[in-house]
């Protein structure tokens, strides 16, 4: 199943996402990058950690969670969908990157 993403260029939009392993949220207190894959860019937290915020107390399925919040109105993504998105985090555990969602869409909109 997708998860798709929406934001528009120039503005302060934020998309919120828990990491899920079993259907159970998993806390990214221990990533230490985060990378999305989409049109052929990386949008990387190693160098623009601004578009990026981790760990944000959030909700999900009205529990307390800790999660990444996306800030990408400022990334350097074309405007369109790209159906090609990847979630990638790394970690102590994952220095080469682990693929965590392969299956995002990605929407930049004006």
């Amino acid at each position: 199943m997708s998860r798709s993403l929406e934001f528009f260029s120039g503005r302060d939009n934020e998309q919120d996402v828990v990491l899920l392993s079993d259907n159970a949220p998993v806390d990214p207190s221990g990533i230490t990058r985060v990378v999305v894959e989409a049109g052929g860019k990386s949008i990387d937290s190693a160098a623009t950690p601004a578009l990026f915020d981790w760990p944000v107390s959030g909700t999900w399925n009205g529990a307390a969670v800790n999660l990444i919040r996306l800030n990408f109105g400022a990334a350097t993504l074309a405007l369109g969908r790209y159906e090609d998105g990847k979630l990638i985090i790394y970690d102590a555990t994952y220095p080469d990157g682990l693929v965590w969602m392969a299956d995002i869409v990605v929407s930049m909109r004006g």
